[in-house]
């Protein structure tokens, strides 16, 4: 039991620290679905990973983009307990993908940045 606490303490820190520019992104949002559906920080550590997919630019790559669905479903369902987080939704779902070039994100995907 100790471990496995110490184990999800070292995955938040890490999460935490990537989000902010120290540490691999893509690897801490692998790390945050390996958390406990339970655990209520998953929240926040889901809105800090979409604030930092919103620093990295206004284009995102494909292979980020599909992050961003499970990133606001975690936040849904542990909404941060900040005054200022916003109320953030995503282009209707049927909508295609443009090409990765063209790829540019929500007006109020901006409102995280």
């Amino acid at each position: 039991m100790v471990d496995e606490a110490r184990d999800i303490a070292e995955r938040c820190v890490a999460i935490s620290r990537a989000a902010y520019g120290r540490g691999d992104l893509d690897a801490a949002i692998n790390d945050l679905h390996r958390l406990p559906d339970d655990l209520p920080v998953r929240g926040v550590l889901a809105a800090d990973l979409l604030a930092a997919l919103m620093r990295s630019g206004p284009m995102l790559p494909r292979y980020r983009l599909r992050h961003l669905d499970d990133l606001l479903a975690i936040t849904e369902r542990h909404p941060p307990g900040t005054p200022d987080w916003p109320t953030v939704t995503l282009p209707p779902r049927g909508r295609p993908l443009t090409p990765p070039a063209q790829v540019s994100l929500h007006p109020q995907l901006c409102l995280l940045i």
